[in-house]
């Protein structure tokens, strides 16, 4: 799921639960990667060394059915998109364990440590892949067997000792080590795709929570701003013309039913909207003095619903605090956005004492840091109220 940056709603989408599967699919072609250049470098060998095979013809048959295998280990991996059947990667060391044999039949006894063995690397690949596919301590039973059977097939190196029997016992190391090394990166790719994945899911339910929250505070500002406001100026104030209270109380419903039918005002003109909400807030019995008003400014929707709901309840705040029945508000682009600025000379306030209530909090200040806006709020006992809201175009 993705939030919508502007309206800050939850927009369902689903995660991309593919990062395991791609991790898996890249660490098989790695494998196969592997076997790919040892399956070159056999056949390098049986290109520069045929004569030296005591029967190359077996060893191009091996070369041959090493390639068969290859090619349909590559067919079932890539087929399932990783190398992680246990039964696959014991067939494919059983495979090289008779391939080793196989090629002790087609060398010399002191060639079985040189460059003609290339089986010996391609089951290096089979122990690194055993370290891929079987978990648990049964894995390394497969660098054991290998190992084992190499040296069983290169015995004769032994008797023969100083750089043959050094390469043999360095080979034979060779299928632990990179059993383990094979071990150790595939354990961290996997343990780092799992991490980033509890990690999205945990930023998922973030955005989610942030977006409820959203919301939420949406729907009580709509309330705060529309009926709740009415009802409190009706509350504080008996002499209220009944049909004033009427008006009042239709458009505020209008403004309900809309929002819960997810309609949408019409955004263009938005200094014709501010004229508009300033004859509303007249009925109400504040004037409104427009000035600096530019009517040619464009604001893109969601800043627009911001600035207009913020500077309702602006009005709203003069009218019930500021113990004025005007106040002047201004309209001009700024800073690359627009800025509405409402000044009242009523009352005012102690910034340093009066704390803010929910309307400057939820339907002023939030409401413009929403769209990435700001709000600021300048006031001192005695001398009013100013309100500057900026939005960006």
């Amino acid at each position: 799921m993705k939030t919508d940056t502007k309206s800050g709603e939850g927009i369902s989408t689903p995660f991309r639960a593919g990062d395991r599967a791609a991790t898996e699919l890249a660490i098989a072609r790695g494998l196969l990667g592997i076997r790919s250049l040892h399956l070159t470098q056999g056949v390098v060998c049986m290109a520069t060394g045929w004569s030296a095979y005591r029967r190359p013809r077996l060893a191009l048959a091996l070369l041959a059915a090493s390639g068969i295998e290859s090619a349909w280990l590559a067919r079932r991996i890539l087929r399932i998109g990783s190398h992680t059947e246990p039964h696959i990667a014991w067939l494919d060391v059983v495979f090289g364990v008779a391939g080793l044999y196989a090629m002790a039949g087609t060398t010399e006894a002191d060639d079985r440590t040189a460059f003609l063995n290339w089986m010996c690397p391609l089951t290096i690949g089979a122990a690194a892949g055993a370290a891929v596919a079987i978990d648990g301590t049964a894995s390394r039973a497969a660098p054991a067997l290998l190992a084992g059977s190499y040296l069983v097939t290169v015995r004769p190196s032994f008797r023969a000792a100083g750089s043959q029997l050094s390469t043999a016992l360095a080979n034979a190391t060779s299928y632990g080590g990179f059993y383990l090394a094979a071990r150790f990166a595939v354990g961290k790719l996997r343990g780092d795709s799992e991490k980033l994945e509890t990690a999205r899911q945990e930023t998922l339910k973030e955005r989610e929570r942030l977006a409820a929250e959203r919301q939420r505070n949406k729907e009580h500002r709509l309330l705060h701003d529309s009926a709740l406001q009415t009802l409190e100026l009706v509350a504080q104030n008996d002499q209220l013309d009944p049909e004033l209270i009427r008006s009042q109380a239709r458009r505020e419903a209008n403004l309900l039913r809309r929002a819960i039918n997810g309609e949408q005002d019409n955004v263009a003109g938005f200094a014709r909207r501010i004229r508009d909400l300033a004859e509303e807030s007249t009925e109400s019995g504040l004037r409104v003095e427009l000035a600096l008003i530019d009517l040619g400014i464009e604001v893109r929707p969601d800043a627009s619903e911001a600035l207009l709901g913020a500077l309702r309840e602006a009005l709203t705040n003069v009218t019930k605090h500021a113990g004025v029945n005007q106040v002047v508000v201004g309209l001009m682009g700024a800073d690359g956005g627009v800025r509405v600025t409402i000044r009242d000379r009523g009352h005012g306030f102690d910034q340093a004492i009066e704390s803010q209530g929910f309307g400057v909090k939820n339907s002023i200040v939030a409401r413009m840091n929403e769209v990435g806006g700001t709000a600021t709020i300048s006031s001192a006992l005695g001398q009013g109220t100013k309100v500057i809201l900026w939005a960006p175009t």
